[in-house]
């Protein structure tokens, strides 16, 4: 949370040369990742002892809609030095979820009874800066990559899931047939957890033009997402390939040997058979 105070500031070119300082203080602070909420109050404080026929209106552009801030009398009346008169103000803005500076200015100008400004408008600037919402998940990396004739498993792990993490994080192990997301099996692993197994399997989610298939080499692809930041695809460099799968079987006995049929799977690997 940020505060931001400006102290009262005088301003003259009210109607009458009535005096009046003008003040806002308040507060600026995250609600959620994306989005801070400012409150606050402005003030206008009566510097002399003459009170004056006039009414005063006053705005914050979406905060503090145009209207009477100070009430107008019908006469003179001595002794007001010191009085002051409040609008509180409140707002939520989508700001995203960097870190910044949220500005406004309070204004306004006595008027008459039917609205119309007399005198001149007086200003008073105020802001403050307010905090990141969110930052990506931070050491997303491989290891530990196992297969099987038709799946893949490996640890992903992160080193942390980031500011602005909200219940839906998790970890992704992507695999492809080249190292971008056109032909990839992609699965998620939920929860807070840094670090864990994931294993993709041709029941996993799909995109493009894909199968699992034994003796083959797929390239490992990783992502990561707090719920509010996600770290993009990833490509490590890392490739797995899968099992190569045989078959034997006799399809012949003789009264002095017996002959085998030896099938092997081809592929990334050069397949040999021996009995």
């Amino acid at each position: 949370m940020a505060s931001f105070d400006t102290g009262w500031q005088n301003r003259t070119g009210w109607y009458l040369n009535v005096p009046y300082a003008m003040r806002v203080s308040g507060n600026v602070y995250r609600i959620d990742p994306w989005t801070i909420r400012v409150e606050g109050t402005a003030q206008l404080q009566q510097t002399s002892n003459t009170y004056g026929y006039e009414q005063i209106n006053t705005e914050i552009g979406s905060l503090l809609g145009r209207a009477m801030h100070k009430p107008r009398t019908t006469s003179y009346t001595t002794g007001y030095r010191g009085a002051t008169w409040n609008r509180n103000f409140g707002g939520n803005f989508n700001v995203g979820t960097n870190a910044g500076y949220f500005g406004a200015t309070f204004h306004g100008a006595s008027t008459t009874t039917g609205g119309a400004t007399v005198g001149s408008e007086q200003y008073l600037d105020f802001g403050a800066s307010y905090p990141t919402g969110a930052t990506v998940p931070t050491g997303l990396r491989v290891s530990n990559v196992r297969t099987t004739d038709n799946t893949v498993t490996a640890t992903v792990s992160l080193n942390s899931w980031g500011e602005g993490a909200t219940g839906s994080r998790y970890r992704e192990l992507q695999v492809g047939t080249a190292n971008n997301t056109n032909n990839q099996y992609f699965q998620a692993q939920g929860g807070g957890a840094l670090s864990g197994d994931i294993t993709v399997s041709s029941s996993s989610n799909k995109r493009g033009t894909i199968s699992l298939t034994p003796n083959t080499r797929y390239y490992i692809g990783l992502y990561a997402s707090n719920g509010s930041l996600n770290t993009g695809s990833q490509f490590p460099n890392v490739t797995a390939v899968t099992l190569a799968t045989a078959t034997i079987s006799v399809t012949r006995v003789k009264p002095t040997s017996v002959i085998f049929s030896v099938n092997a799977t081809t592929g990334y690997r050069t397949p040999t058979t021996k009995i």
